[in-house]
């Protein structure tokens, strides 16, 4: 549980205002805190306050964050914190999407921790309305680490405008920092348009950059290629096995780039109980994991505690019997509304599938997992990646914003069932 050094929780230099809301969290907030999230339920209502007072905190909180406060250091947290920034941050989710215009000046400031700063803000917020913000500094920042931070929060809010820049990336010349966000983006967001360009990564980066390309790949297309391919989850790749790698992958393209994404899905679950018989270190968690995911099915694992080599066949031999008698009326999107009703984590998960798949059916179990596990106090980022496929597959605004009144989400929740029941009786 973090703790002060010294016994004062003092927030100097603070008008009024703000040294009265402080005041009123007592020491819940620093006592709750895990990581940089507070628990939401000691934060007081700040987005019910009067307008005029409510835009006042803002530019002081925002004015705090800008000078990094007083240095009273709270132990027990990631890293050293601020008390002060780590206080305006958390009141600043808690007022809600309102303070994104008051957050230009620190997207503008010179110092580039301050625009980190205000990137996280952004994320926690999950405002789409960021996104133009972020794509600026994605195209334009002159520091890489900034820029790369910057694009990957633009793909988890599926910011209109981070396609060209992932796809103009994964074009340059290796680089850890730049490249490796485009990556990293290119799999949160899971467009088709991406495989050719990761595949012409895999030729154009120097060996030993190969896995978190391939797991790019594999998080979009849902496909292993036996015989030749070294999973995602494995260290490095052999020189020898290099080339072959690369000519599957551009025949894989020439085969499938004009089937369906569901169809991509389909296909994966079968080559992956084929790759089970190509066992590679580290690979046999992987591909069973991979497999329990997409058919939220126990047939797996489950009957394996511990998996080595000496397991594969029949692991195999498991899930191929399972697929054989099932291939034919299996269903990708029922089996993920099943895992939607599970714990946020797999709630998020699934809806990353569901918005690749983009199938209208899983709007409504998605919207319930929103309901679920996003109206008690500030949501979770996690939940970014259930918003971005609603928006996706309804092709509609939908503005869940993270933080702020939980109102304002419920409202957005029925705006959106609505639109469903409408659709559905044309």
């Amino acid at each position: 549980m973090p703790v002060l050094r010294g016994r004062r929780r003092r927030l100097s230099g603070l008008s009024p205002i703000l040294a009265a809301v402080a005041a009123g969290l007592g020491s819940a907030l620093l006592g709750s805190c895990s990581g940089v999230r507070p628990d939401p339920e000691p934060l007081p209502a700040v987005y019910a306050l009067a307008p005029a007072v409510r835009e006042e905190l803002t530019d002081e909180l925002v004015r705090v964050i800008e000078s990094g406060g007083p240095i009273a250091v709270a132990v027990g947290l990631p890293e050293p914190r601020r008390v002060d920034e780590f206080l305006a941050r958390a009141l600043l989710l808690r007022i809600g999407p309102t303070v994104l215009p008051k957050l230009d000046r620190l997207f503008d400031a010179s110092d580039p921790r301050i625009r980190l700063a205000a990137i996280d803000l952004a994320r926690a917020l999950g405002d789409p309305a960021a996104g133009p913000r972020l794509v600026r500094l994605a195209a334009r920042d002159e520091r890489p680490e900034v820029a790369a931070r910057a694009l990957v929060v633009a793909a988890e809010l599926d910011a209109d405008g981070a396609v060209p820049i992932v796809l103009e990336r994964l074009r340059e010349n290796h680089d850890p920092v730049r490249t490796g966000a485009a990556v990293t983006a290119a799999q949160i967001l899971g467009r088709r348009e991406f495989v050719p360009a990761l595949i012409a990564a895999l030729e154009l980066w120097p060996p030993g950059e190969e896995p978190p390309v391939l797991m790019a790949l594999k998080e979009i297309t849902n496909y292993s290629l036996d015989e030749g391919n070294w999973p995602p989850g494995t260290l490095r790749i052999l020189k020898t096995d290099r080339p072959r790698l690369i000519e599957r992958w551009k025949e894989w393209w020439r085969l499938n780039a004009g089937r369906s994404l569901l169809d991509w899905a389909l296909a994966g679950v079968d080559a992956d109980i084929t790759e089970l018989l190509h066992w590679r270190a580290g690979s046999l968690d992987f591909t069973d994991g991979n497999l329990r995911r997409y058919t939220a099915l126990p047939v797996g694992k489950a009957g394996y505690p511990g998996l080595f080599w000496k397991d594969a066949q029949g692991l195999h031999d498991q899930w191929r019997h399972w697929w054989s008698e099932n291939y034919r009326n299996f269903d990708v999107v029922a089996a993920q509304l099943t895992r939607l009703r599970g714990t946020r984590t797999e709630a998020a998960d699934a809806g990353r599938v569901l918005g690749r798949v983009g199938d209208a059916r899983a709007i409504p179990g998605m919207l319930e997992a929103l309901a679920t596990h996003g109206l008690r106090g500030d949501a979770h980022p996690e939940l970014l990646a259930l918003i971005a496929a609603v928006r996706r597959i309804s092709s509609r605004p939908f503005p869940f914003p993270l933080g702020g009144d939980p109102a304002a989400r419920r409202a957005a929740l029925d705006d959106m069932a609505h639109w469903m029941r409408a659709a559905n009786t044309k």
